[in-house]
């Protein structure tokens, strides 16, 4: 057997054995289903690829924890971004929209020049 088909099946069974706990950990930062498969995925790529460079001498729930916690915060500080941007945008739309001067209704054409 190949090193990368022994490899493959041995992260395959690794995988297997630890599913439960990458699942509870995306669980608790990602409550959206479809959001959370995702995650679930780019846990699994991030496993997938530091998975050579495991040392065996420490626990391989302890080290699939961290990653699957280290991938989850950075997914939901992602998140988290995009929602305060699209709020943000949301919030100048609305404001844009109240247009309190007449000059500004047609905000896409509005320039200094057009109030002076």
């Amino acid at each position: 057997m190949k090193t990368s088909q022994r490899q493959e099946k041995e992260f395959a069974s690794f995988l297997e054995k630890y599913k439960r706990l990458i699942s509870k950990v995306s669980g608790i930062y990602c409550h959206n289903p479809e959001e959370r498969k995702d995650l679930i995925q780019e846990i699994i790529i991030q496993l997938w690829r530091a998975y050579p460079k495991y040392d065996k001498k420490f626990s391989p729930a302890t080290w699939t924890y961290r990653i699957a916690f280290n991938v989850s915060i950075s997914h939901l500080r992602k998140r988290t971004s995009r929602s305060r941007i699209r709020e943000a945008y949301k919030n100048e739309m609305e404001w844009l929209d109240f247009a309190p001067l007449p000059m500004m209704k047609d905000w896409r054409n509005f320039t200094i020049s057009s109030i002076c």
